[in-house]
């Protein structure tokens, strides 16, 4: 008959309450009988082993949440030495580690729209940066996952408060009645009372704030919300970027609470100052960005500007003080409403659909617009034909706007749709055209420079006097315009200098020519010579019975050149312009 003989394998053990565990051998296991714990001997150091000793073998007695003081960045990381030796390695309980990532869910918040979150919104930012908490190991990140998050009210927002979500369009706050979405308060608030200006100091005042990744929006609903999404009030050092400010209006005129981003001072000694907005992209709103204050030095970059009546609006309404009354100056300073906002930087940034102005400077001194493009403003809403505001107003000296390109320059200049005086000897000089009038880019009090080159084709005239660009006369105003004249039948190119000179006053227009040509014909009859520039002001009526205004400035040209209809000549052009 078959013999059938069982063996037993068995392990070292013992009682680790006793004697604990001794030193295994190179791969020896041993069980602790009475802590139900496996080990196995590591092995020695010349076997390759890190270090002699036991390593403990996980098993269905262990309690994993024991081992949460033993976290180590990149533990396995044979070139990352987090202590000062590679035997001492730093580690971390896990409730340390985590609570480094502070999370709205932590306090209750949940992307649920069915529910309003406000409450447990607030009580996260509280409790993180709110009155005792501003020490700087408090400082924590407030995250905000996917999802969102409706709200009724404001949210204040305290001093070092950051909060992060996951992406435009991503994380989601909405609004759903009529308040601002963030509402900016001071250190000296407690929770449930939130201080704006009563005990406001520059010691206290909101600084060192943070709002980044998320759409920030109002409810779309039939009877539309006019409000505000940041309405700061003292603000200094902070930091708001990719971020999606999104409202409803639509051309529906004057909305005198709906600002994307509205910046105010409490006093002359505490102002909004050196902010930093990056990435934003703003629609929707009466204005995209206002100040009626003293603030300073707030830089917006990377902005798109899209739908709105004016989308930089900084002075507005600002009354006109007299600076020699010392008394007036302190009332006015105490407000923090003297001088207007100054050295405010909109750059690398993009306007679409502005109805009114893109940029306007009231009251105020050293505001830039640098290196942007204006699409579509000031036309009310329509297109170039219906111009109706300039692009940008400054109305006091000291601002800027540098290396900007103006979509209404090509329209309005030297479109053959609009350049339509083409006369013979210029017969409607001074008469009335129909067409949309040349608004100007920049009103005001201004020196500017279009580095942008533009080119036009002018075919030769026969003897005959044709338009060949237009330029705004609306104020006076003097323009210089570099250009270079190329043209195959005169073998040669001209280059030179236009002045022109507008005197709305006297309703005068001059224009002078400073040029040199090289080509084979160089006599003072010859072909360099055959293209003569002049200037003449038209009153556009736009169908205005009552409009006896020149505003549209026209520069003609004479061109004795019999040119070639193949190849064009062309007139490179870019202009500078100052009042």
């Amino acid at each position: 008959m078959a013999v059938v003989q069982i063996s037993r394998i068995q392990v070292r053990r013992g009682r680790k309450g006793q004697t604990d565990i001794p030193q295994l051998a190179s791969g020896e296991i041993g069980w602790a009988v009475d802590s139900q714990e496996l080990f196995i001997g590591n092995g020695s150091v010349s076997e390759g082993a890190p270090y002699v000793g036991n390593t403990k073998i996980l098993t269905s007695a262990d309690n994993i949440f024991s081992l949460s003081n033993q976290y180590e960045y990149r533990t396995d990381d044979s070139i990352i030495q987090t202590g000062a030796t590679a035997r001492t390695s730093i580690n971390r309980t896990l409730q340390d580690r985590l609570e480094f990532n502070v999370h709205v869910a932590d306090f209750g918040a949940q992307h649920d729209t069915s529910a309003i979150q406000t409450a447990a919104l607030q009580r996260a930012i509280d409790n993180l940066f709110l009155n005792t908490k501003t020490s700087p190991e408090n400082r924590y990140i407030l995250n905000l996952a996917p999802g969102l998050y409706k709200i009724d009210s404001s949210l204040k927002l305290p001093p070092y408060a950051t909060l992060r979500g996951a992406g435009k369009d991503k994380t989601i706050i909405e609004q759903t009645a009529n308040h601002p979405i963030f509402i900016t308060v001071n250190g000296s608030s407690t929770i449930g009372n939130y201080d704006e200006t009563i005990a406001l100091s520059a010691s206290n005042q909101a600084t060192n704030i943070e709002v980044s990744g998320m759409t920030l929006r109002y409810e779309d609903t039939a009877s539309k919300i006019y409000n505000t999404v940041f309405n700061l009030q003292s603000c200094r050092d902070s930091y708001f970027h990719d971020l999606k400010l999104k409202a409803y209006w639509d051309g529906d005129g004057v909305q005198a609470a709906s600002m994307a981003i509205n910046l105010k001072s409490f006093s002359g000694a505490v102002r909004s100052n050196s902010n930093l907005f990056e990435n934003i992209d703003i629609e929707g709103f009466a204005y995209g960005i206002s100040s009626s204050h003293d603030i300073e030095n707030n830089t917006f970059r990377d902005i798109n500007f899209n739908t709105m009546l004016i989308a930089v609006n900084l002075g507005a309404s600002m009354d006109v003080i007299d600076y020699s009354n010392a008394a007036e100056l302190a009332a006015y300073l105490a407000d923090g409403q003297a001088y207007g906002p100054a050295n405010t930087i909109i750059e690398n940034s993009v306007f679409r659909e502005i109805f009114n102005q893109g940029y306007v400077v009231d009251k105020g001194t050293g505001n830039v617009s640098r290196n942007n493009k204006y699409y579509d403003v000031g036309n009310d809403g329509g297109s170039t034909s219906t111009v109706t505001t300039s692009v940008i107003k400054f109305s006091e000296t000291g601002n800027i706007t540098s290396d900007d390109w103006f979509e209404r320059t090509s329209d309005l200049s030297y479109s053959s749709e609009f350049v339509n005086i083409n006369d013979a000897n210029s017969s409607n000089y001074l008469a009335d055209v129909a067409g949309p009038k040349y608004l100007p880019e920049v009103e005001g009090v201004f020196n500017y420079t279009h580095n942008a080159m533009h080119t036009v084709n002018p075919i030769g005239s026969n003897g005959n006097w044709i338009s060949v660009w237009r330029l705004p006369a609306n104020q006076t105003r003097s323009f210089e315009i570099p250009y270079t004249y190329k043209s195959i039948n005169v073998d040669g190119v001209r280059q030179g200098v236009l002045s022109v000179i507008i005197d709305r006053d006297n309703e005068k227009i001059s224009v002078s020519d400073e040029y040199e040509f090289i080509g084979q014909d160089t006599s003072l009859t010859g072909a360099g010579n055959n293209l003569t520039f002049r200037g003449k002001l038209v009153n556009i009526t736009s169908g205005d019975v009552a409009d006896a205004d020149n505003d549209t400035a026209y520069i003609e040209i004479y061109n004795g050149t019999t040119e070639s209809t193949a190849t064009l000549p062309t007139i490179t052009f870019t202009l500078s312009s100052r009042s």
